[in-house]
Parts: structure tokens; sequence; C-alpha cells
């Protein structure tokens, strides 16, 4: 197995510690730089022949905050991807660090398995979609080439299918479905789970990324 190269840039001693103790435990992995601010990683990785694969990324840090230290990576570094790792929850913060150049973004307490999750997305996919992107977001990336994510050719849908996806990507649960098709809502979380094996993806922004690129929202 491979060895995936991580970095981080946190200005908290604690949270960089806590990581650098979470991720010993995994063989697979190795952090290679752990910064206090986006110039100091910035420095790390320059002076190092080995490049991380991820690098992991608060926002609010003092000297260059996470996002010109993103488009600096960008710039440098392209095949280096930029996971965001914050507290910032919030449709502002989430975009201006997609578009600036991120990969994904997570909170900052997120266990391990969806670090794990996110790490190997990134590495393999290119982005780590979750349940903070928004369909604004997704039409903006997909507009500008950002997001090559791919789909078979002859993916079909039945116009309830297509009734469902929509109230899926307007964020609705299996209830409210239900409520607005006149279905049950386990009738609603039975085409929730069919749509994503007939789509192949796992998550509902797989979905909502689908019905963007078909325009069908």
């Amino acid at each position: 197995m491979e060895k995936i190269y991580l970095a981080l840039a946190d200005d908290h001693q604690l949270m960089r510690n806590g990581f650098s103790m979470i991720l010993e435990t995994i063989p697979q992995f190795q952090l290679l730089h752990s910064a206090k601010d986006g110039k100091e990683l910035i420095d790390m990785i320059l002076s190092n022949k080995t490049l991380p694969d991820v690098v992991f990324m608060d926002i609010d840090m003092p000297i260059k905050n996470g996002f010109e230290a993103c488009k600096e990576i960008n710039e440098q570094f392209p095949e280096v991807h930029v996971l965001f790792l914050t507290n910032h929850i919030s449709k502002k913060f989430i975009e201006t660090a997609i578009l600036s150049g991120g990969n994904g973004y997570l909170a900052k307490d997120s266990d391990i398995e969806t670090i794990i999750e996110a790490i190997n997305e990134v590495i393999e996919n290119g982005f780590y979609f979750n349940e903070y992107w928004t369909i604004d977001l997704l039409k903006n990336l997909l507009k500008n080439g950002k997001i090559k994510h791919q789909f078979e050719d002859n993916i079909e849908l039945t116009t309830r299918e297509i009734e469902v996806l929509r109230a899926i990507c307007e964020e609705k649960t299996d209830a409210q479905i239900g409520d607005k098709l006149n279905i049950s809502h386990l009738t609603a979380e039975s085409y929730r789970k069919s749509l994503l094996k007939k789509i192949g993806v796992k998550k509902a922004v797989g979905l909502a990324i689908f019905a963007v690129k078909n325009n069908i929202i």
C-alpha cells in the first residue's frame, strides 16, 4: 500500500498535536508538515522534495490565512489537494474556500472515519463532496469546468425518479418528499437509495451533481 503524504496548517498547537496523534495510528498516512500558518506551510513544502498529497488547511491564521495559502499552493503545486478543516460552517466561507482552489471542506469536529473518507475521495476523484456543498456552488464549478465528475452515458430516469431527485436537491427529507409527492416516506427512502445506486454515487451531493450536469435542476 502506497503512503499518502499529508500536511496541516493550523495556528492552534493543540489542534496540530491532536491531528498528528490521530494520523500516527494509521500506517498508510504520513504527516510531512505541521505548520502554524500558511506561510510556514508553504516554506516547509518548498524545502522538501516530497510533496504532500493532501493539505488540511485552517482558515483564520496569522501572516497568511487559509484562502491565501490555498491560492498559492494551487499556483505552485497544482497536484496538491487542499481540504479546509475549520469551524466556519457557512455558505459564504464554503464558497470562498472552494472557489479559492480548495478540494473539500470539513468541520474540525469531524470523526476519524470522515477524515479518512475525505482523504481517499479527494485523491481518487479530485474533490471531497459533502452536505456543505450548495447547488449554486456546484453549478458555478461545473460551468467553469472545475468539476469533471463522470457518469455513465445510458442513465435514464423515470418521471417519478426525476421528481424525487429534484426534491432531494431541495434538501427535503424522505418524509417531506413523501408529503410533496403523495407517497409514503418509506417509498421515498426506497427511491433515494435506488437513485444513489442507479447513478453510481454515495451521497446526495453526487445526485445533485448529476442533476446539474443533466439540466434536471
